[in-house]
């Protein structure tokens, strides 16, 4: 219940204190028509009011950007981009979402056909739960890079999400993937057209078991098809991943991405998602607990000597950590990758347990409060990158919910 507090009286909106009493009509703020009072609407107004200046001075940015854009040299624009890209990548991860559109806006303006700069903009857009500006940001990235099959995957993600809770889902969901085919007549490479469709298949795929089989068959074949055309297609690789996983064949998904990894032996996606394979069979107990957390911990390791400015992978290696009771290496590694995305819920979550086995308990109750506060402002993710990890039990008890009832256990 939000608490609102009179200046003049003390009082709480829906409180009792005793010995203070509202004078109403005496009280400039009272509106005796409507009988409340317009105190709290002032304060309302006022914020809005301060957002509304805050956008009149990000437009004028914009504008003096614009302005200014002709006479910059190419070099000129490509560093500007460069700067305004890291740091929007840097305000993204810190959850300063509104500072990241800002720089990734600027920089669109030097460098308008940039693919990389619509796709981050799109990511953002999807976090905050406004989904047409993302679905057109991730367009307006395969208009100048329709060979990507991540922006691809993403886009479909997307439609998953505005259709998740719709009566007539299904059929949604099958307008959404004949849509896709239609686009996909524009796209030459044959290999893209493939995966791409076979991953609408499995993202966009029917609740009924036989259709989801069905659609399961024609999307392995269309895998199939993609690494006949291209054997490097990392998307087809990560498609019959999927389809094994869904079969619960968890040694035919991680022989999958291996065969993959012999096209694309420095591919960091393709390293993730075999510390993810490996970790999934560990959770489902489907492989052998110890080797499974072991060549997770590998492949995770491989991913940060390719990329150590990879969160993800910091916050997984502080999972397997846990699970072997290393919990002083784990909290480390929880840290790491807070350094790097500082508003992931679950590392937080996962450390107020660490905290709590180790005693910590005022550690513990700062850890499941961020979570509660973070999720105030995440609005809606979607996951690509390990999405099947996520959707695990251990993963979704990072949330608020959980929090407060780890909260309600210790106080």
């Amino acid at each position: 219940m939000t608490k609102e507090r009179c200046p003049f009286l003390g009082k709480l909106r829906d409180g009792n204190l005793s010995g203070c009493e509202c004078v109403q009509e005496q009280c400039m703020f009272y509106r005796a028509e409507d009988s409340k009072c317009v105190f709290i609407e002032i304060g309302t107004a006022s914020r809005e009011y301060l957002e509304s200046l805050k956008r009149m001075a990000e437009q004028n940015e914009l504008t003096l950007m614009r302005e200014r854009a002709a006479s910059f040299s190419d070099s000129e624009k490509t560093e500007r981009v460069q700067l305004y890209a890291s740091q929007g990548g840097i305000n993204k991860n810190q959850g300063n979402f509104e500072k990241a559109l800002l720089d990734y806006k600027k920089a669109l303006i030097l460098m308008p056909k940039d693919h990389a700069i619509h796709r981050s903009l799109g990511d953002i857009y999807s976090i905050q739960g406004i989904m047409d500006e993302a679905i057109s940001s991730y367009r307006q990235s395969l208009k100048e890079y329709p060979d990507d099959g991540e922006t691809w995957i993403r886009l479909i993600l997307q439609y998953r999400a505005i259709s998740a809770h719709m009566p007539d889902q299904e059929k949604r969901y099958t307008g959404v993937i004949n849509k896709i085919k239609q686009e996909l007549k524009e796209v030459k490479n044959e290999a893209t057209i493939n995966a791409v469709l076979g991953n609408a298949y499995l993202i966009l795929h029917s609740k009924d078991k036989e259709k989801f089989e069905e659609q399961r068959l024609e999307a392995k074949q269309l895998m199939e098809k993609a690494l006949e055309v291209d054997s490097k297609n990392i998307w087809a690789y990560l498609g019959l991943k999927d389809v094994k996983l869904y079969d619960n064949d968890y040694e035919g998904a991680i022989n999958q991405l291996l065969e993959g990894m012999k096209y694309n032996p420095d591919n960091s996606r393709l390293s993730f998602e075999l510390g993810e394979c490996y970790l999934i069979a560990h959770a489902e107990h489907a492989l052998s607990d110890e080797d499974c957390l072991n060549k997770a911990h590998d492949y995770y390791k491989k991913l940060l000597e390719q990329d150590p400015s990879y969160a993800p992978a910091y916050f997984r290696l502080g999972y397997i950590s846990e699970q072997k009771a290393s919990y002083d290496q784990a909290i480390e590694y929880y840290k790491q990758g807070l350094e790097i995305n500082p508003i992931n819920q679950f590392a937080h979550f996962r450390l107020g347990k660490i905290h709590l086995i180790m005693g910590m308990t005022e550690l513990a109750i700062t850890r499941f409060k961020e979570v509660i506060e973070l999720s105030k402002n995440r609005i809606h993710e979607v996951y690509q990158e390990g999405y099947r990890f996520n959707k695990l039990r251990f993963f979704k008890e990072a949330s608020a919910l959980e929090a407060w009832i780890e909260l309600g256990k210790i106080l």
